[in-house]
């Protein structure tokens, strides 16, 4: 049985290895290590350190196991200045738990609660290398429609 549950300080760790495997390559300022536990504090200083990344809210919620291990990830995050967008982010499964209807409950969850929240139009970035395939699929069959390509550009060095 898997159920989804809010991020908390007992699945952070499982939650923050989880998103470093399925996105081995993040850039220091948007790490999962970073957003997963700001999400959890409260007050001003998390906030402020949020904004500095261009984050307003972010919130998020994990797919779980009878034995509590963290099988999935989803979350929704507004950018500064548009609270009417909702962005879906850190979507993942664990690789030996995929083909099990994991991501797609996680999406339909996330789904369901942009909706709930008000939320007018719901956004993702996602890639088109092959190992994304089935995660392009998965929003395609929710709607999802490509809106923008944007070419990765890859620094050469030489010496």
């Amino acid at each position: 049985m898997i159920e989804i549950k809010p991020l908390s300080k007992q699945t952070l760790i499982a939650a923050i290895d989880l998103a470093d495997k399925v996105f081995p390559h993040q850039r220091w300022w948007e790490k999962a290590s970073w957003v997963f536990q700001l999400s959890l504090m409260h007050g001003y200083f998390p906030k402020l350190l949020l904004g500095l990344l261009g984050i307003s809210w972010c919130r998020y919620w994990v797919a779980v196991n009878s034995l509590s291990e963290v099988l999935g990830i989803t979350g929704l995050y507004t950018l500064r200045g548009n609270s009417e967008t909702y962005w879906l982010g850190w979507n993942c499964v664990n690789s030996k738990a995929r083909g099990q209807g994991i991501g797609g409950k996680l999406v339909d969850f996330a789904i369901s609660q942009a909706k709930n929240s008000g939320a007018n139009y719901l956004k993702l970035y996602t890639s088109d290398l092959t190992h994304n395939a089935i995660a392009r699929q998965l929003y395609e069959w929710r709607r999802f429609e490509l809106v923008q390509q944007v070419l990765q550009q890859t620094r050469i060095c030489g010496g």
